[in-house]
């Protein structure tokens, strides 16, 4: 992605929120979400940006299950997501000065 990742890793770091670029995309499902959109950018021309994003799943989700997985609690991943939709609308406004 040509999105700043790493600045918006630095402002979820700075508001006390784990994040990582990692540059796999996951498997199966994750590989193809991510990919199948940047075919579909390229041929069909659009002048658009994606990226993807990867939530653990929440605490509750792995308490009762009998191996360790990465997780956080909800509030934590909505803070998170609350951070980058408002990075992304920055973006768009920076582009597009009607939005802003």
């Amino acid at each position: 992605s040509a999105l700043p990742l790493s600045d918006w890793v630095g402002q979820l770091r700075e508001a006390g929120l784990p994040a990582a670029v990692s540059f796999h995309a996951g498997t199966l499902l994750c590989n193809a979400t991510l990919y199948m959109r940047h075919y579909l950018e390229q041929k069909m021309s659009l002048k658009t940006q994606a990226t993807f994003l990867h939530l653990p799943l929440a605490t509750q989700q792995v308490a009762t299950r009998n191996k360790e997985m990465a997780s956080l609690p909800i509030a934590t991943s909505a803070a998170a997501l609350h951070l980058i939709i408002g990075a992304i609308a920055k973006l768009e406004r920076q582009y597009d000065p009607k939005l802003a």
